[in-house]
């Protein structure tokens, strides 16, 4: 079943259970579009809560630093409901919480830029590889956490590929 986390210590009852069932996605949203983002605040594990959270976090505030305070949001928003509705799209039944589409969309927008440099020859700072890490824990934390789903990040990533390629565009 589906142990959600409160406070990041205590796990919720079952009568509590379809209250924050109300914000999760699992199954159908039937015109509940809002379903798309409040998922990603409902994790199922202590563990993947601090993994793309932590990612959301780093990757948010480089973004905002670089573009601004409307960057991490768009990221946040369109790729991560991008990933659940992926999720809705092609797996119906399939139950997807947490925020792993969005870190995974963060990272994406963020590194794009850089990715695009080094392939024109320009040099910088970035650590991509430590990016690629970020990244690869994100992409197997479907392995290892129930609620985290595949196609989540899988269009998440997409999402935030496409995005930031549009945001190294910009100055």
């Amino acid at each position: 079943g589906l142990n959600l986390i409160a406070d990041d210590q205590f796990a919720l009852g079952s009568s509590t259970l379809s209250a924050w069932g109300e914000l999760a996605l699992g199954g159908p949203f039937d015109g509940e579009w809002w379903r798309l983002v409040t998922t990603q605040f409902v994790y199922d594990s202590t563990g993947y809560e601090v993994a793309a959270l932590a990612a959301i976090a780093i990757f948010g505030t480089l973004l905002e630093r670089r573009h601004g305070w409307w960057a991490p949001l768009l990221l946040f928003v369109v790729g991560g409901g991008a990933g659940m509705a992926l999720v809705v799209a092609l797996d119906e039944g399939a139950i997807a919480v947490g925020g792993n589409a969005a870190a995974l969309a963060m990272v994406g927008g963020w590194a794009m830029r850089d990715v695009l440099g080094r392939r024109a020859g320009r040099e910088d700072d970035a650590d991509l590889l430590g990016v690629l890490a970020i990244a690869a824990l994100l992409v197997c934390l479907p392995l290892a956490v129930d609620g985290a789903d595949v196609l989540a990040g899988l269009g998440g990533g997409l999402a935030g590929i496409v995005i930031g390629l549009g945001l190294a565009r910009l100055p």
